[in-house]
């Protein structure tokens, strides 16, 4: 798939997986709104910067952790975790959440990691994009 599509298929994806997420505590959105809270915009747009310069399982696991910040870093990870299996089903079949998405990563090495490590920003640079077409409050 060239690059073109292979982007619009990861807009697509990433609007499909935060709307779904909505409903879920877990949610990117202002609580009873069709607003994203602002604080997420800055929040996934390190992701990316943050798997290339400190490696996937490190900021997995920072974003994991349920920390101090104005917005719960693990909610990304739940909407990626959403994303995954929509791009490759076979591949990240079983993954529905950050819990899993963790777990995921944790036991892949190798190619298997590299190539989650890329669909990973990939996900996030298209939510990214997407985040950033709703109203941020």
């Amino acid at each position: 798939m060239r690059n073109k599509e292979r982007n619009n298929l990861l807009m697509q994806i990433a609007n499909d997986a935060l709307i779904k997420s909505k409903n879920n505590k877990n949610s990117l959105f202002k609580s009873g709104t069709n607003d994203i809270v602002s604080s997420y915009n800055g929040q996934i747009s390190g992701f990316s910067v943050s798997i290339a310069i400190t490696g996937l399982l490190p900021t997995l696991a920072m974003y994991y952790q349920d920390g101090k910040n104005a917005v719960c870093l693990r909610n990304i990870l739940d909407v990626i975790g959403l994303m995954l299996p929509e791009l490759d089903a076979s591949t990240y079949n079983g993954i529905t959440c950050s819990k899993s998405l963790f777990e995921f990563a944790i036991n892949s090495k190798g190619e298997k990691q590299e190539k989650l490590k890329r669909d990973i920003i990939d996900c996030a640079i298209a939510l990214k994009q997407i985040v950033r077409t709703y109203q941020l409050v």
